[in-house]
């Protein structure tokens, strides 16, 4: 019978392959994230870096000096415009009309999608496609649905209201526009919801 190795002072000595067995794990995880980590790198995060070290110069695409550097001068004449501060306030409208509204109704479907009925899957399904629809095709749905024989319109004309030119108008454009994000995005929300939902033990309910 083979007796375990022991170190100096008679004690036995810690076997080393779960150890060397975790590191060939820890780098066989790296190859895998490794590829993803530099797509977004080069993807997202240096697009990111490179627009923010032309925000500090005078670039023109078309002529070829190239960047000239003009230091804090862009963000001057930035704070300096009276429409940044309207971008801003529009900005933060879509915010507030779309976050809390899609978070509302992801949170209710999730919840409806938590139960057990016939078809379920299938209503899950159907609440996921718009997510994984491109947003060009999105875009031209929803362009027809706000056009002035829209389905918007046609609802419109049947109880007989006015016709509205939805996406020409200061007054709904914004809103025509939030309506479709909501739409797009309430898929992959509800996802995200619905996991965490699933993750509850049935106990604490």
């Amino acid at each position: 019978m083979r007796r375990p190795a022991r170190d100096s002072g008679g004690a036995p000595r810690a076997r080393k392959r779960p150890r060397r067995a975790s590191r060939r794990l820890a780098r066989s995880g790296l190859l895998f994230v490794v590829p993803a980590a530099l797509y977004v790198a080069f993807s997202q995060l240096g697009p990111v870096v490179y627009g923010l070290v032309l925000s500090f110069t005078k670039y023109n695409p078309l002529s070829r000096s190239g960047p000239q550097p003009v230091g804090l001068d862009n963000y001057r004449s930035l704070l300096d415009d009276p429409e940044f501060g309207k971008a801003l306030l529009v900005t933060g409208r879509y915010v507030l009309q779309v976050l809390p509204v899609t978070v509302v109704l992801a949170m209710g479907l999730a919840l409806l999608a938590n139960r057990a009925f016939r078809g379920v899957g299938l209503f899950r399904t159907a609440l996921y496609v718009p997510h994984v629809v491109s947003l060009t095709a999105v875009s031209m749905i929803w362009l027809w649905i706000y056009s002035d024989q829209g389905l918007v319109n046609q609802v419109f004309d049947f109880f007989g209201l006015p016709s509205q030119s939805w996406l020409l108008q200061e007054g709904s454009a914004l809103n025509a526009a939030s309506a479709m994000r909501v739409w797009k995005a309430l898929g992959s929300n509800m996802v995200l919801l619905l996991a965490g939902l699933q993750t509850v033990q049935r106990d604490l309910y």
